[in-house]
Order: structure tokens, then sequence, then C-alpha cells
């Protein structure tokens, strides 16, 4: 077959030159037969492919697409491998990012929910257990006693135990000097001044020295202002040991030093001059109007090693003496007086008994202070040691302020001991004044740190009713550098007691002496 216009040869079936395109006359009747079978109603090849009538074959298919005339070209189909390739990379690294972001909203999420427990829980504690309970990590009983005992912490065992009553009332009683039996110092509740003397003795005082004092004064009160919240007392002292000011003062008096603590005719030389000292020097009613306070004392300070102690006044002991006043050395057997020795000797200032050895005139006999020892053994009037029984904590207090002091300094109006002891019974709270009935065993004892008739170090003595390191223990067979007693046939240091005598120094003139 021969193309009609170009004149190219055409094989058999070929509906278009391939040279001209110009269709052939096969495709012509082909043609004709499709159009009248749409006019006769049959079956439309054409719109199969998306071709109208009249529509050259091959002009259009699914895809809208024109392949030229005569050929049928199926659409291509999108190669889409490479996409999905870097969707699921760009995935892979996003993931780090979004677990980051996780990570970090979860953790903030985690911080504030810790913060608004600890404010709520915080602010609960606050409302229910009083700041007292600070102290109750140097109370004597530990988790073990609480739990045998019933209680989940200390604050319920206090709690329980205690009647916050606030400070007794003495109802302004006077003595028959028509002083206050209290002292100068009154109560330990409310706003009390502390004036500090320092003494000019042999040694000067260096700004070091006193800055250590003030920071000792400082743990020591600190001390007894938390003792004070258990027992419902608002204790605030007023001081400046190191500052430029009306409340520390450099004197200068003729009285040398004690050295000794038994040394009584020069005690009564420092104590008389210090006292008129004050008396010309300080004017003490003009002090407290200042600071707003009820009451005033001293802590006179001697650069020397010796033995504290403190003279407070006593009922009936007369305006000369009314003036309370801590002796405070500044060290003690080679180390620098301990703030549980200033907390000590304050106490004094305020009706504080000392309760590790026996005196007639307060009422306090043998078998009270072995029962304190056993019953209380830190307490902080029969010791100022820590649990060792030799260590003298310089940043803090250790020992404990019992139901047995808070009832001689006026915390607390009522006490079980009272009924087993009526001896300590107290004439008028916060004061000084001869025992009522005086009866019972004051024979001489002196407890070395709250321990028992038992041994210290040992299965049998150590401190016990017989002599100091007994025959059996402590150190050898025998008896502490000694076949019979230390240091002599006797008693320790002398052929009678030890430093000789009672502790009662000038009680013809109603005052007391006290370490």
């Amino acid at each position: 077959m021969v193309c009609k216009n170009c004149g190219t040869d055409l094989s058999d079936g070929i509906k278009y030159c391939p040279n001209c395109g110009t269709k052939t006359e096969s495709a012509a009747n082909n043609t004709w037969q499709q159009d009248g079978a749409r006019t006769t109603g049959q079956a439309s090849y054409g719109n199969a492919h998306g071709m109208n009538s009249g529509e050259q074959y091959g002009a259009g298919n699914d895809s809208g697409m024109n392949h030229g005339p005569g050929y049928y070209v199926p659409p291509k189909k999108k190669d889409n491998t490479l996409l999905i390739v870097l969707l699921v990379l760009s995935m892979f690294a996003l993931i780090p990012i979004v677990l980051a972001v996780v990570i970090i909203v979860a953790t903030t999420v985690f911080l504030i929910i810790i913060i608004l427990i600890f404010v709520v829980a915080g602010g609960a504690m606050k409302a229910t257990v009083s700041e007292a309970m600070e102290s109750a990590e140097i109370s004597e009983y530990g988790e073990e006693w609480l739990e045998e005992n019933g209680y989940s912490e200390y604050a319920s065992y206090f709690e329980d135990t205690h009647e916050f009553e606030g400070v007794q009332d003495d109802g302004d009683a006077q003595d028959s000097y028509g002083l206050d039996p209290k002292g100068s110092a009154g109560f330990l509740n409310g706003k009390t001044v502390l004036v500090v003397l320092y003494y000019d003795g042999e040694d000067d005082w260096s700004g070091s020295m006193k800055d250590n004092i003030q920071n000792k004064m400082d743990i020591a009160t600190d001390f007894l202002e938390k003792s004070g919240r258990q027992y419902g007392a608002d204790v605030e002292l007023v001081y400046d040991a190191c500052g430029s000011s009306d409340l520390n003062y450099d004197i200068d008096i003729s009285a040398s030093i004690p050295r000794d603590i038994d040394d009584e005719s020069k005690w009564e030389e420092i104590l008389y001059d210090t006292e008129m000292y004050i008396d010309d020097n300080i004017d003490t009613q003009a002090l407290m109007e200042e600071y707003g306070a009820d009451g005033i004392a001293f802590l006179c300070c001697l650069n020397a090693e010796g033995t504290s102690c403190t003279y407070p006044y006593y009922e009936d002991g007369g305006s000369d003496y009314f003036n309370e006043i801590c002796f405070m050395y500044y060290n003690y057997e080679g180390e620098e007086e301990c703030p549980a020795v200033y907390a000590h000797e304050i106490l004094h200032l305020f009706g504080a008994r000392d309760l590790y050895s026996s005196n007639e005139y307060d009422g306090i006999t043998v078998d009270f202070v072995k029962y304190i020892e056993k019953n209380y053994p830190n307490e902080i009037m029969l010791t100022t040691y820590g649990a060792d029984g030799y260590t003298m904590y310089q940043d803090r207090v250790t020992n404990e302020l019992t139901d047995i002091t808070a009832y001689f300094i006026g915390w607390l109006t009522d006490i079980p001991e009272l009924d087993d002891y009526p001896t300590i019974a107290a004439k008028y709270p916060a004061a000084f004044s001869e025992a009522e009935p005086n009866s019972g065993d004051y024979s001489e004892y002196t407890s070395y740190g709250g321990y028992d008739d038992e041994c210290y170090y040992d299965d049998d003595c150590y401190y016990d009713d017989e002599c100091y390191y007994d025959d059996d223990c402590y150190y050898d067979d025998e008896c502490y550098y000694d076949d019979e007693y230390y240091y002599d046939d006797d008693y320790y240091y002398d052929d009678d007691y030890y430093y000789d005598g009672y502790f009662d120094y000038f009680d013809d003139d109603n005052y007391d002496f006290w370490w």
C-alpha cells in the first residue's frame, strides 16, 4: 500500500503515513464503522479513553495528554521512592529533638510539683509543730525509742508529755529587804539585758577574743531562746560583747583574778569590787528603760584559765548583792570555754540549780542527783559536755533543758518529781531561797557527767559511791594511780572532801557560789 499524499510505501494495517501523517484509506473505513456504531446506539469505544464524537483517535486519553495522532501512550507513573526516603530520614532526624523537648517539659513539670509539695508540706509542718522541735535533733529520744513507745516523731512525744502553762507568777514577791527575790535578772521571759564586763587583769583583751565571746553568747542564747519556745516563754536576751555600745565595758578594779576555785578571800574581793563598780558606773534602770527590758544581769569575763561560776541573788541577800553576775573564764583546762557553759551559767541568773552535786540550801539531795543522772543524763545543769562525757563543743550546745530546770526557772508550775523529792520545791519561782522542809541525805556527792552507779568503761564502778575510780576498774586492777584513793589515802585532793569542804561559800551572808 502506498501513501496517496507522498507516495511512501506503507505496510498493511498502518493507519497514518509515518512520513507525512496522512490517514490511509483503511483507517478512514474504520472510522466510519465506529461512527456508525455510535449513531446506531451500539457501545462507544472512544469514550473509554475520554474522547468525544468527531475527535481523532489518539488525540486524547485518561490523563488528558496528547501523544500524537494514531498512537495511544499510557501515562507514566511518578517515582516517589526518593521522596519517601527523605521523609523517613527527616523523621529520624526529628526524633532526638522531640525527645529533648519532651524531657525538658517533663522535668519542668516534675520540679514544679516537687516545689509545690515542699511549700504545702512546709506550711503544714509550721502550723502543726512548734519551732521548739528544732531541738529534737539533740534529744536523747531516738527513732527506735519513740517507735517502741508509740510515737511517730519527737514532736508528738513532746506535745503528749508537756503542758504549756506559761511562766509562773510570783505575785510581786518581796524579801525582807523589800527586794524581788528573783534578783536583778528576773524571769527568763521577755527581754533581759546582759551587760558584758571585761576585767583588765594581767593580759589585754584583743578584738578577736571579744568577737569569739560574742559568738559563744550567740550560740548559748539561741539555745535558751529555742528552749523557751518549748515551754511558751518568749526569751529575748539583749547584749553586745564586741561592739562600741553601752552594753560592754572594760573595767579596772583592784581585785586580782582568782586562780583557784576555792580561794574564798579572792572570790569575796572580786565579787564585792565588781558590785561596787556596777553601782558607781552603770545606771541599770536607765539601761532597762533604753532597751525595753524587764531585767538586767552581768557577765564578767576573765582573761585567764579557771572554772566559770555565777553569783545569783539569794532571798534576803541585801542590796549590795542584788545585781547578779556570771564570772566567765576565757579558758578551761587548756580549751576555750564552750557555749554550753555560757548557757549553764546564764541559767543560774534566772534560778536554775546545779544538778550535779548535793546542796542542802537548795534541797538537792544525793538521791535526787542520782535520779537526774539516770533519767536526765543530758540535762544542761548536770553536764555541759557532749554525750561522750568529755567533748566541749565550740559550735553548738548538745545538751537539753529538761522539765527539772524549766520548773526552777519558772517555766513550769509543777513537775512529778516534787512528790518524791519535796525538798526541791521552790519558795518563789525563778529565785533562790532556803529549801523547806530541809531533810534528806546531803552528804558530799558529785556527779561526773550523768553516768550511773555501774562503770563507765567497765562492769563495776567508775565514779561510784565509794572511792573515786573504785577498787576494781578503770585503768588498773585496784585504783586509779593509787592502791586506795585518787592522789591520797582518803579523798580526792585532801583528807576530807574534794576541794575540802562544802561548796556553799559565803553562806553567812545569804549568797552562794555556783560552778
